[in-house]
């Protein structure tokens, strides 16, 4: 019996798999049927964020930061929240299918026969929550899955593989648009502690209004990117599965194949 985290194998003392074989006993699961639903969802993310970028700026008098329009802002408050009602509901979709997502493409690489996960599976879900961790530990182990998917490596040498520069570039934005949000967020609250509207006070609000707008682009941006990553993770992942699959000693691993 293995504890959680424990490679399984075979019972025979001292074996190890060859490289670039299936580890019997562990499972892989395909993301075909996940990666097209994230795929679409970051798509209605960015446009969504776009047009409530919008949306933003029309009720801020057409980007006219120094005064608020605030007789105009009444029917874009009403839009803006039936907008943040829609993206939150969006969002938290989205979320946990690419946390499933993200789950299943980590848990195969050991099925895909290359390097030993460098991270607990726990990390899998955890690395999103932690504070700072969040900004760094799940690109490090989005990289692991990219080079252990190489569909022509054998064993270890995925570990030299290319992460695409637009996987970084999709990264930098995502943390970049996620530090501008929690940055106007910090920001209402301070003004929501102002009692007095002084144009100090109705300049924090604008300030917190322009730090949402940028930040929503920003994560439209980012979603589009994070969909293309996405499906190119899940395209190069499963051409490794299908060309195991095929290679000698396929039928040991077809015991262990987990449908979606």
């Amino acid at each position: 019996m293995t504890g959680v985290g424990e490679r399984a194998g075979p019972e025979t003392p001292g074996w190890s798999p060859p490289d670039g074989a299936y580890v019997p006993g562990e499972p892989y699961r395909p993301l075909a049927g996940l990666a097209p639903w994230i795929f679409w969802l970051l798509v209605i993310t960015a446009a969504a964020n776009g047009l409530s970028a919008v949306i933003t700026l029309a009720g801020y008098g057409l980007g006219t930061y120094s005064t608020p329009a605030y007789d105009r802002l009444d029917g874009a408050d009403i839009a803006l929240a039936l907008f943040g009602l829609l993206q939150g509901l969006v969002f938290l979709a989205t979320a946990v299918l690419f946390i499933i997502w993200f789950y299943r493409a980590y848990t195969n690489l050991r099925p895909l026969g290359g390097p030993e996960p460098r991270h607990g599976v726990g990390w899998t879900i955890g690395a999103w929550f932690v504070p700072v961790l969040n900004l760094i530990l799940p690109k490090l182990m989005l990289n692991e899955i990219w080079r252990g998917s190489e569909p022509e490596s054998s064993g270890g040498a995925g570990e030299k593989a290319t992460v695409p520069a637009f996987h970084h570039v999709w990264w930098a934005i995502w943390v970049l648009g996620f530090v501008l949000a929690v940055g106007a967020s910090v920001d209402s609250a301070i003004s929501s502690f102002d009692s007095a509207l002084s144009t100090d006070g109705a300049a924090v609000t604008t300030a917190s209004g322009a730090l949402s707008i940028v930040s929503g682009l920003l994560s439209g941006v980012a979603a589009v990117l994070g969909a293309l990553v996405v499906r190119r993770t899940s395209e190069r992942q499963e051409s490794r599965w299908r060309r195991l699959a095929g290679s000698p000693g396929a039928g040991q691993g077809a015991a262990g194949w987990t449908p979606a």
